[in-house]
């Protein structure tokens, strides 16, 4: 049972925030089992919100990450020790407040718990009935899923290894270079410990000339192949930074869309940013630390070649240098992931003032905008000075430790020369061979806080480019048409909160305008993008044509036969003729022109500036709310879509152009079958069939006449646009 409580030590992880508990036990039983994972991934996959983790949530977390769990209710407290697993406990704390602790085992009377806010510690049972009285707890075991930190180190590694494989001639050829200028920049102490030992003694002029042009030669050389090895890495720079960029960006694309939700946008950038720590600590360890351990190899080499006794005093102090770096390694990760993380919020904080401006300025509050911008930056500012002055500790330490060892070397030398064990010359290059040493080694310590943040660096990407990957492989049929569209018993929530719809049927036709009606936030939205295949049903299905299960069919290729207009419309920098074929180089100007003509959008689009050429997005003119959404109708109209989805798509039009628009989807609906998710009443009333979705559930359907004849969302809307009671 010791070993166990000292591997539960081991594996204890303390929350961050009051509403971690549940994702930190989590972590804490991950870390038992020898896996890693970070907090953060687990709050995303546990549905963490800011009221905390429901038991839901973690059990659906686990499941996740590769374990399973279960689920039970004790009856009473014994029954906890016959569990020989790890288990996630639901307690109660200071008499009101939700609590997860983690428990681990029984011995004499005891429970072992680990406290995601406390620590580590034996409970009596007395203690542990007071605080547990929900009896619910979530036993976890890892299955075949579970990821060891052993194999996900392999994995980064060989991430890593992919991507710098192609530079490795390129490194090499630096580490070749950096040798050359490490021996060429030996010859001055060499020449100045022949210069006094020899050639002034005997006034030997000849060897003097020859001597001095030989170190100019020499030096000069050296300053080519600097020159040659400054380019070099330059170009290597580069290309690696475009690789890996690349890299990133194409995995980043495939995510799964609920990973981008719970995201800011200045997490990705961040994550952009990462890039260039990994790089310039890659172009570091191929050159400047490779020149720097070279210099030690060659320089100790050329000490022991002068005096023993001067190269073990040497070698004993080399090992308190990395004693040094290892001292401060663990502390320099933990701050430099706070610097990122808090940098990733500064970033994230920034964009969404920039972007919600309009807002701020309409309600006046600049000032609590300002305030909280400056409290969000200097928190930020914090994390840089905390992590400053830690380098700073480690600079101090190392260069005392510097100094130390070069005061003992000088002793050494001069009482070796006194002794006449050592020339004055010899002593002179040997101090000159210590003074490149001793620089070197305070580098290759210090370089310990360039090696740490690239290594995490490494894992903020690695967490983002290696999460789970949208399913896209499948080979299936084409639809050519889609006929109809059948959601069936379809039941869905996101993780750790209730049902958000139950018990879906609904049916989308060919020749019939299909509307769903009904309040905000009931789900509506969700059930387009369920279709889209954006999230995973939790129960039933959707088929298509009467036979085909979507979830069996290529999703590059369903997506490229849905069309969808969304409530929100993302205006991309560029001319409206670019935005609606969505820059695609093989579309010619022409096409689109014919396809506005065709849907008589022209006339709409040509009350801007310069028509399509008309510069749009943030280099451009500001378009209103409707104005993009008919943008939004145009793009998705553009791409001939087999069937269409349409969100609040006429929210924010006037009556004429709604009136516009939802005449083009009654000539359109023969063609493909359309679904309008709105709760508004004009498009509803123009629909030929609609749904009434309420707490989740379709409560009524019906033609619209059908409808209005009985008490329902829609009748009871018409009757207050009507003045009728």
């Amino acid at each position: 049972m010791m070993d166990l409580e000292k591997k539960v030590r081991r594996s204890h992880i303390q929350q961050l925030g009051n509403t971690d508990c549940g994702a930190t036990c989590l972590a804490t039983i991950v870390k038992f089992f020898g896996g890693e994972v970070s907090l953060e991934h687990l709050r995303r996959v546990c549905g963490t919100t800011r009221e905390g983790t429901t038991i839901l949530g973690l059990f659906q977390g686990a499941k996740k990450i590769g374990l399973d769990a279960s689920p039970l209710k004790a009856k009473e407290i014994k029954n906890l020790k016959d569990l020989n697993m790890p288990a996630i406990l639901h307690v109660i704390m200071d008499g009101n407040r939700n609590h997860y602790i983690t428990y681990f085992g029984y011995k004499d009377n005891l429970f072992l718990i680990a406290d995601p806010g406390g620590e580590v510690l034996w409970v009596e049972e007395d203690y542990l009935t007071s605080i547990w009285k929900s009896m619910a707890l979530l036993s976890l075991t890892p299955n075949q899923d579970f990821e060891f930190l052993e194999n996900l180190t392999k994995k980064k590694i060989r991430w890593l290894y992919e991507i710098i494989k192609e530079d490795f001639p390129i490194l090499g050829i630096m580490a070749f270079l950096g040798l050359i200028m490490t021996v060429l920049g030996l010859s001055v102490s060499v020449f100045s410990q022949k210069l006094i030992d020899e050639i002034l003694p005997n006034a030997d002029f000849q060897r003097l000339t020859l001597g001095l042009i030989l170190v100019f030669v020499l030096l000069s050389v050296r300053s080519i192949t600097a020159y040659i090895r400054s380019k070099i890495t330059v170009k290597q720079s580069t290309a690696f930074n475009s690789k890996i960029v690349l890299d990133f960006y194409s995995r980043l694309m495939n995510l799964r869309k609920e990973f981008f939700d719970s995201r800011k946008t200045g997490d990705f950038i961040s994550r952009l940013n990462d890039t260039q720590r990994i790089q310039r600590t890659i172009t570091y360890l191929a050159g400047d630390l490779s020149v720097d351990l070279l210099l030690i190899l060659v320089t100790t080499f050329a000490v022991f070649s002068y005096s023993n006794q001067m190269g073990y005093l040497l070698l004993f102090f080399l090992p308190l240098y990395f004693a040094l770096v290892y001292t401060y390694s663990k502390r320099l990760s933990t701050k430099q992931k706070s610097v990122m993380k808090a940098f990733a919020m500064t970033e994230s904080n920034y964009i969404d003032t920039i972007q919600g401006i309009s807002s701020i300025k309409n309600f006046g509050k600049e000032k609590n905008v300002t305030a909280l911008n400056s409290e969000i930056y200097l928190n930020y500012q914090n994390q840089v000075f905390n992590l400053g002055i830690l380098g700073a500790g480690m600079g101090l330490s190392s260069n005392f430790l510097g100094v130390v060892f070069m005061s003992i070397l000088l002793s050494v030398a001069s009482l070796m020369v006194l002794s006449e064990a050592l020339m004055l010359g010899e002593m002179v290059a040997l101090i000159a061979f210590f003074g490149m040493i001793i620089p070197s080694v305070n580098k290759l310590a210090m370089s310990n806080v360039q090696i740490q943040e690239a290594k995490i660096a490494i894992e903020r990407m690695f967490e983002f480019g290696f999460a789970e990957n949208e399913r896209v492989k499948i080979q299936s049929e084409k639809f050519d048409v889609i006929e109809c569209l059948h959601l069936i018993d379809i039941y869905f929530r996101f993780t750790g909160r209730k049902s958000l719809l139950n018990n879906i049927n609904l049916e989308i036709e060919k020749g019939r305008l299909t509307c769903v009606l009904g309040e905000s936030g009931g789900g509506k939205s969700t059930m387009l993008q369920l279709i889209l295949r954006f999230y995973d049903l939790e129960s039933g299905k959707i088929v298509i044509n009467g036979k085909t299960d979507i979830k069996n069919v290529n999703l590059i290729s369903w997506r490229s036969c849905v069309g969808y207009v969304e409530q929100e419309t993302k205006i991309f920098n560029g001319s409206l003729l670019q935005n609606i074929c969505f820059f695609d180089p093989k579309v010619n100007a022409e096409s689109v022109v014919n396809f506005c003509n065709e849907y008589g959008l022209m006339r709409l689009f040509n009350r801007l500036p310069a028509g399509l050429e008309t510069i749009i997005g943030e280099e451009g003119i500001n378009l209103s709310g409707g104005q993009k959404q008919l943008v939004s109708f145009a793009r998705t109209l553009f791409h001939n879509p087999k069937c269409l989805l349409l969100d609040e798509f006429t929210g924010a039009m006037d009556k004429e152009t709604e009136s516009f628009m939802l005449q083009v989807l009654d000539d359109l609906k023969y063609k493909i079958p359309i679904l309008i998710v709105t709760h508004k009443i004009s498009p509803a009333l123009r629909s030929d069939y609609i749904y009434i979705l309420k707490d989740g559930k379709i409560i009524e359907k019906g033609t619209p006449m059908d409808l209005l004849k009985s008490e329902n969302l829609l009748s009871n809307s018409v009757k207050e646009i009507s003045g009728f009671s």
